[in-house]
C-alpha cells in the first residue's frame, strides 16, 4: 500500500491555478505534491532526471517547469546542488491529524535535510497561517525559538550536583520559559523573583521544561480564542505567569495533552 498524500480541493480554486496555470503546470504541481518521494514535511530529495522519467517530460521541459514554479509562481525552492525541493505551502493542508507520531516524524525528516535554508523557507511562509494544524504550528514555533539547548538541564542534574548548581539550573530553566512566553506572545515579562519562583515551583514539583512550554503555547491559543469570542483585544489579563503557573497549571497541561491527540484543526 502506498503512502497517502493529501491535496486540498481548494487547489483548483487557487487564483494562480485558475488564471495562470497551463494543463502542464497543473500536472507538474500535482506531481510535486504526490510523487512517491514526498515527505510529511514537504521537503525532499529528487533530481531532474527522475522527474523526467516519472512525468514523461524531457529534461529541458523539467528545467523550464522548475524555473517557472520557483521564479514566476514562487511556489517552490529547488537546490540544484543537494537536489532537494521545498513546496512552499505544503504543510498548510497536508497534515490533518496531529500529535506525537506526526511531530516525531517531521522532526526526523528535518534532521535529514542537507540545505537547512529550505526549512526556513517553508516555515517562514506558513508560520502566520491562522488555520495551521496545531502540531505543525507547535513545531514551527519551537524551530524559530531556540532555547539554547537548556531544555534538559534539570533532567541531566545528577545526585552529586551541589545545591548551588542545582538551583542555578532551575533559575536558568525558568528564565528560558519566561523568554519563550515573551517570544510567542510578543510580551516583555521580566526575570524577576516572583515570576521565576512561580516556574521553579512547578519544576520542583516534577513538571518538565517541555511541559511548561506546552502549557504556555496551548493556553496562549486558548486565551486568544476566548477574547476573540468576547470581542476583546487585550490578552494581558489571561496570558501572564501568575495565571499560567498558578493553581490551574496541571489542568492546563491535561487540556493540552487531550488536545494534542485530537485530529481537528484550530
Amino acid at each position: 500500500m502506498g503512502v497517502k498524500r493529501i491535496v486540498d480541493t481548494d487547489f483548483w480554486n487557487d487564483d494562480k491555478v485558475m488564471e495562470l496555470f497551463s494543463p502542464e503546470d497543473k500536472y507538474f504541481m500535482l506531481y510535486l505534491l504526490t510523487n512517491p518521494h514526498t515527505t510529511q514535511l514537504g521537503i525532499y530529495k529528487i533530481n531532474e532526471k527522475l522527474m523526467s522519467f516519472e512525468t514523461g517530460y524531457d529534461i529541458n521541459e523539467i528545467n523550464e517547469l522548475i524555473n517557472k514554479f520557483e521564479n514566476k509562481y514562487e511556489m517552490i525552492k529547488f537546490n540544484k546542488k543537494t537536489k532537494e525541493i521545498a513546496i512552499k505551502n505544503f504543510l498548510k493542508h497536508s497534515i490533518i491529524s496531529g500529535g506525537k507520531p506526526v511531530e516525531d516524524c517531521i522532526n526526523k525528516e528535518m534532521k535529514r535535510i542537507i540545505d537547512k535554508s529550505l526549512i526556513d523557507y517553508s516555515f517562514t511562509n506558513i508560520k502566520d497561517y491562522i488555520n495551521l494544524n496545531y502540531t505543525i504550528s507547535k513545531i514551527i514555533n519551537k524551530y524559530f525559538f531556540n532555547a539554547n539547548d537548556i531544555d534538559n538541564d534539570i533532567q541531566n542534574d545528577n545526585e552529586d550536583s551541589s545545591n548551588e548548581s542545582y538551583n542555578e539550573s532551575l533559575r536558568v530553566s525558568a528564565i528560558s520559559i519566561i523568554d519563550y512566553m515573551n517570544k510567542i506572545g510578543n510580551k516583555s515579562f521580566k526575570h524577576g523573583k516572583d515570576n521565576v519562583d512561580l516556574i521553579i515551583k512547578k519544576l520542583k514539583e516534577g513538571f518538565t521544561i517541555e511541559e511548561c512550554k506546552d502549557v504556555v503555547y496551548n493556553q496562549k491559543r486558548e486565551f486568544l480564542k476566548t477574547i476573540l469570542k468576547k470581542g476583546e483585544k487585550d490578552l494581558s489579563r489571561f496570558y501572564r505567569p501568575t495565571t499560567l503557573f498558578g493553581d490551574n497549571f496541571e489542568s492546563y497541561l491535561q487540556d493540552y495533552k487531550q488536545y494534542d491527540d485530537r485530529s481537528d484543526e484550530i
